[in-house]
């Protein structure tokens, strides 16, 4: 059964791969935006210079390849210190909202998020508001700008990220695995073009990245108050990350299906109990921090998960303003939630077997289909419009917005590739089985909720460790 379990996960990640990878290479002949020629080139360029840098990784020492890699994630971090000074981002959509409050908070010396309309409905963004109110602060002390240092706090998650994604392989795998999973990770477009936007997406990833870390250095601790230790600190980060956005427990679900599907109940109880008291503290650390900035009461005024899965539930299952104003026109909690339903309910007939078939394709080919993620929508203005916004964003982003197509379908035919070579092995790959559910919880879970092109952002650099049983049969050193 257990088996069985497993080879099926495999087969509904191969199909979402195919799916995406095809999806991928047809969004510039739908959407118009890009040519399908250029991506096509920039794609065979890209393969060319990865399967070199395959190549020459083979015949590299694995010291060498150690501190390449390191080189490869500080050069990363520059690039991206460098767009934070040189697109100082006047934020768009929701983090404006939390760029001006936190703003206001810091230069009248306010410290209630309490007399704001936005944060009475949109409670889910109090937490990153908090963050980011301590940010300014700290900005204000030292006297710099304060979308410069959003932007460094938000490159500093981005590098905590990398490094623990190199802690991680390195424990698990070769060096020479390491060094080309950090090759494709760190010429993912998506860090750079979201590097000034500090919103819940790449805060969340370095967070979630971190607490994994912690998890895999644990299991290989023999002494049980050090297993105890990075597990506590792991849960602590959890619940910090899920704070901030809440998909980011997946990964922790995924482990606890994992562990379930193979009745590891002594790993349960060794990592779950110590994982669950570091959410406690967190959770009790945070009570006191969010009682500190919110005196309100937002049970009435809060937006309900009904109202996400409304949204997602007709049209291309997309944000609609016109839905956000029906659900602010109830007073009560209770009104908000019935209503939402109600209409969640109708949509759903409205649709037809066929209709949710369709709609729930469209939302899945645009959270993982479209190369961009939607950046321009958050990115487009600025204080000043440099060459490097120009490249970025502006006139000449053509190209840019070109390879973050191509390195797109790469991407998903290397998780592909890697999935494959994982279902075709006899024995079972732990790490493998646990990436394959965890990706197919966030494809379910996007079948119902929102969907939007930046959603995925936050889940890729666990993702592309799907690739890793290819890269790990390509980098194999022969006589």
């Amino acid at each position: 059964m257990k088996k069985s379990i497993e080879k099926i996960t495999y087969c509904f990640v191969i199909i979402a791969a195919l799916f995406v990878s095809f999806v991928s290479f047809v969004e510039p002949l739908v959407m118009k935006d890009i040519n399908i020629t250029k991506v096509i080139l920039v794609l065979l360029c890209y393969a060319a210079v990865f399967a070199g840098s395959l190549t020459l990784f083979r015949r590299l020492s694995e010291r060498t390849l150690y501190y390449l890699t390191i080189a490869g994630i500080f050069a990363a971090v520059i690039v991206q210190t460098y767009i934070v000074f040189h697109m100082r981002l006047v934020p768009e959509v929701d983090l404006n909202h939390i760029y001006d409050y936190c703003v206001d908070m810091v230069e009248t010396g306010k410290i209630s998020f309490g007399e704001s309309k936005y944060f009475a409905y949109n409670t889910n963004n109090i937490p990153l508001a908090i963050v980011i109110y301590y940010v300014f602060r700290m900005a204000a002390f030292t006297g710099m700008d304060y979308r410069i240092a959003a932007g460094l706090f938000n490159v500093l998650l981005i590098l905590v990220m990398y490094v623990s994604a190199f802690l991680i392989l390195k424990k698990v795998t070769t060096i020479r695995t390491t060094a080309v999973y950090m090759a494709l990770l760190l010429t993912n477009p998506s860090f750079y073009a979201y590097a000034s936007y500090y919103y819940t997406d790449t805060i969340s990833a370095g967070l979630v990245m971190a607490a994994v870390c912690f998890i895999i250095y644990g299991c290989y601790k023999k002494k049980n108050h050090w297993k105890m230790i990075h597990f506590l600190a792991a849960g602590f980060l959890i619940g910090f990350a899920t704070c901030i956005r809440v998909t980011s427990i997946f990964i922790v679900l995924a482990v606890g299906v994992w562990i379930l599907l193979n009745k590891y109940w002594k790993k349960l109880l060794t990592l779950g109990i110590p994982l669950v008291c570091g959410l406690l503290i967190f959770q009790l650390a945070w009570g006191g921090v969010y009682r500190y900035h919110v005196d309100m009461d937002t049970y009435d005024s809060a937006i309900t998960i009904e109202h996400f899965l409304m949204m997602g539930s007709h049209g291309n299952g997309t944000y609609s303003v016109k839905d956000m104003r029906f659900t602010r026109s109830f007073p009560t909690h209770e009104e908000k939630v019935e209503n939402n339903k109600k209409v969640y309910l109708e949509h759903l007939r409205e649709n037809g077997v066929l209709g949710n078939l369709k709609l729930a394709i469209k939302k899945e080919a645009i959270v993982w289909g479209i190369g961009t993620h939607g950046y321009t929508q958050y990115t487009k203005n600025v204080v000043e419009k440099t060459t490097c916004y120009d490249w970025l964003v502006g006139k000449k982003s053509g190209l840019f917005r070109t390879y973050m197509q191509a390195y797109n379908i790469v991407l998903y035919v290397l998780i592909l590739s890697g999935v494959c070579c994982t279902f075709r092995k006899k024995k079972t790959d732990k790490y493998s089985w646990i990436l394959a559910i965890y990706w197919c919880g966030a494809l379910v879970f996007y079948i119902f909720w929102e969907a939007h092109p930046r959603q995925s952002v936050s889940i890729l650099p666990l993702l592309t460790m799907l690739a890793v049983p290819w890269i790990e049969r390509s980098c194999i050193v022969r006589d």
